[in-house]
């Protein structure tokens, strides 16, 4: 239920933006059906089998996918390029940020916007938020949206839907 509403006001809003109204309500749609889903994320599936080191901070990452092109993402890992996964229009990707003490400190999460969303970026719409799924807040900026900040290292994945992955020992079918 929550996929196809994010779906239907994700396509409403491109429509919008495509219109030349991708201001105010249409992002701020977009916005709000995509934090939806990540205020739900444990009800996705869990694709890493157990925490991995993070290749960006000291702290350890599981990872939960919703939406549909799981399989995919399963071909992309963090250690290889050119996977060439596309993923589907609704997809979620959603990063605990564990705490040394094995919580929650925050979510980093990718979710596949509808084609002309980002098209810098894939189309993809990022979000930093707590643990329940209402962005933070970095040096004056609400962690939602198309986070420029996010793409110097996404950039360079065209061939992998500008995705990292999950690191062989992290999945499921791993010895």
């Amino acid at each position: 239920m929550l996929y196809r509403r994010f779906a239907h006001r994700a396509l409403v809003a491109a429509a919008l933006c495509l219109a030349g109204a991708c201001v105010g309500d249409a992002t701020h749609a977009v916005d709000e059906a995509a934090l939806e889903r990540v205020r739900a994320y444990d009800t996705m599936a869990r694709v890493s089998t157990a925490p991995y080191a993070s290749a960006i901070s000291e702290a350890r990452i599981s990872v939960w996918f919703g939406g549909g092109g799981v399989d995919d993402y399963l071909r992309i890992h963090p250690d290889r390029r050119g996977s060439g996964a596309v993923l589907d229009d609704g997809a979620m990707i959603v990063r605990e940020v564990l705490a040394a003490d094995g919580s929650v400190e925050r979510l980093t999460v990718m979710c596949k916007g509808p084609a002309g969303y980002n098209p810098d970026l894939g189309d993809w719409w990022y979000a930093v938020t707590d643990p329940a799924g209402e962005p933070i807040e970095l040096e004056g900026e609400l962690q939602v949206g198309r986070l420029t900040g996010c793409y110097a290292c996404h950039e360079d994945r065209p061939d992998d839907d500008f995705l990292f992955g999950v690191p062989e020992a992290a999945l499921p079918s791993h010895p």
